[in-house]
């Protein structure tokens, strides 16, 4: 959709009623100032242009005029931060005058991208002229903006949280990670723990071992060795001789029948 920019430099006869208000000196200063003012507008000199306006302005504050034509020069000038401000201090004038500084407004914070301040704009300008169709195609662009605006403001959203749920998963797995990396360990440490274990009572028990009393070699010499041998040989020899002599003569058994 294409956007409609409408800016229209309000004349004198815009004031006629805040003129009437004030000092009759003052706001024929005034005025000389504001057609000064135009003159160079219309030649695209805007510097000179917001001169005059801020002039007329600083001999009558309150002059509408001097304030929606300032605004329309910053406007032409690209300054739309001050257009904006210009055109929100433009109080009185007609139905007509007021839709037309509400308009431009719109168009001033449409400018900065500000799509739900330049829809307020142009809804309030509506009401005041409600057969603008320019302002009602503007208030149409807006609202288009604004909706595009809300809609990738939420997918950042939802990308924005669906990284901080990434993450979270993520932190999670390294907490689980770390977990069984721990049971491991402990594991691992427990089982180094039972192989020193016994390592250790096997150690203890060879250490008991080594501590018995071992068989001593004999310190007999060759000949008691010999006697003592022929000793048991003697003695062995008389215990068979009394066998012998105590058993008694074979008794030959006859059948009695």
């Amino acid at each position: 959709m294409k956007k409609v920019i409408h800016i229209t430099v309000a004349l004198l006869l815009v004031a006629g009623v805040a003129v009437a208000q004030q000092k009759p000196k003052t706001n024929e200063a005034a005025r000389k100032d504001i057609l000064q003012g135009n003159d160079y507008y219309r030649k695209s000199e805007l510097g000179l242009a917001s001169d005059y306006y801020k002039q007329a302005l600083a001999k009558d504050p309150a002059n509408a005029v001097a304030k929606y034509n300032l605004g329309n020069t910053l406007y032409q000038g690209k300054q739309f931060e001050a257009a904006a401000e210009a055109y929100g201090n433009t109080k009185g004038g007609s139905k007509a005058e007021q839709a037309k500084t509400l308009h431009n407004l719109g168009n001033a914070m449409m400018e900065q991208q500000q799509w739900q301040k330049a829809a307020d704009a142009y809804k309030q300008s509506l009401k005041l002229n409600p057969n603008a169709s320019d302002t009602r195609y503007n208030l149409a662009y807006a609202q288009e903006k604004l909706k595009k605006q809300q809609q990738d403001q939420q997918k950042k959203n939802d990308k924005n949280q669906d990284k901080k749920n990434q993450d979270k998963n993520k932190d999670q797995n390294k907490d689980k990670d770390k977990d069984k990396q721990d049971k491991k360990d402990q594991d691992k440490q427990k089982q180094d723990q039972n192989q020193k274990d016994n390592q250790d009572k096997k150690d203890q028990d060879k250490d008991k071992q080594d501590q018995r009393p071992q068989p001593q070699p004999s310190k007999m010499s060759q000949k008691q060795a010999e006697q003592l041998l022929n000793a048991l040989n003697n003695e062995e020899k008389k215990v068979q001789d009394k066998m012998k002599k105590g058993q008694g003569a074979k008794v030959k058994m006859e059948k009695d029948w």
